[in-house]
């Protein structure tokens, strides 16, 4: 016969209550340091993001140097028009002084191009990956292998190229250069607009201006990396007109943000 033995005199039960206000607290402690590490996760994305910038506008002051003052190219076409580069494009050998093939060696990094067959296409979007913001957001479609463009979320200024002056042009143009953007946050499909009439179509590309800046990916701005090598994060509101007929377009005063050359 089995005799249970009475609770020794050090034992006590939780009371119903008492379990109440244990779950209570835990349930408060929880509601404050989730957000907290909400907000430290993305600062680090942020942080990173700029890392990647800045590293890019490095790569792209060392090509400049080895190649006679000349800039790399926004992408795959040469007439100084920006387009969505399908994977074939981005291969293709007239894409070989685009920026994302022709700076990759100088930041050690594999060139877009490397992952244009469709097994590798998965790598290209990963969020280690230097062609990319750790924070971006990618359509669902991006992630199947067969999808056959080549989504950008970190992106060439579109403004530096432009017909006459074609394929490319000499830095030597660039008269601000701490304030003229060489890279910034590329917005794509379902993220933040920071005024409705920033464009809505063919996001992604591999080269883009304010019209396109994802300026509010990372709180409620975004990054831009600059020709003298420095980073800015700045509010989406000090890069993108939100007022009058320019709405979603640069700002009029291009006194802390310069797109487009100041001199031929």
């Amino acid at each position: 016969m089995n005799i249970k033995r009475a609770p020794g005199p050090g034992w006590m039960a939780f009371t119903l209550i008492e379990l109440l206000v244990v779950i209570a607290i835990i349930a408060v402690l929880a509601g404050i340091l989730l957000p907290a590490l909400a907000r430290a996760k993305s600062s680090a994305r942020r942080v990173e993001c700029q890392s990647r910038l800045k590293q890019w506008a490095l790569a792209f002051q060392s090509y400049v140097n080895e190649n006679e003052e000349m800039i790399p190219r926004e992408g795959y076409h040469a007439e100084g028009q920006v387009y969505w580069n399908n994977w074939p494009q981005v291969q293709d050998k007239r894409a070989e002084d685009a920026w994302y093939n022709a700076l990759a060696p100088h930041l050690g990094v594999p060139p877009a191009s490397s992952y244009a067959p469709p097994i590798s296409r998965l790598g290209f979007y990963e969020r280690n990956s230097m062609f990319h913001c750790p924070s971006a957001k990618f359509p669902k479609a991006a992630g199947s292998p067969a999808y056959p463009i080549a989504l950008f979320s970190i992106a060439m200024n579109s403004q530096l190229i432009e017909p006459p002056n074609i394929p490319t042009i000499s830095y030597a143009r660039i008269q601000r250069a701490s304030d003229t953007v060489l890279f910034l946050d590329n917005m794509l499909d379902d993220e933040t607009h920071v005024v409705p009439q920033q464009a809505w179509a063919f996001l992604g590309q591999p080269a883009s201006t304010a019209s396109r800046f994802a300026g509010m990916r990372h709180g409620r701005g975004g990054n831009l990396s600059f020709a003298d090598g420095s980073v800015r994060w700045m509010l989406g509101t000090d890069v993108v007109e939100t007022e009058g007929p320019n709405r979603g377009w640069a700002r009029l005063s291009q006194a802390d943000v310069v797109w487009e050359l100041d001199s031929p």
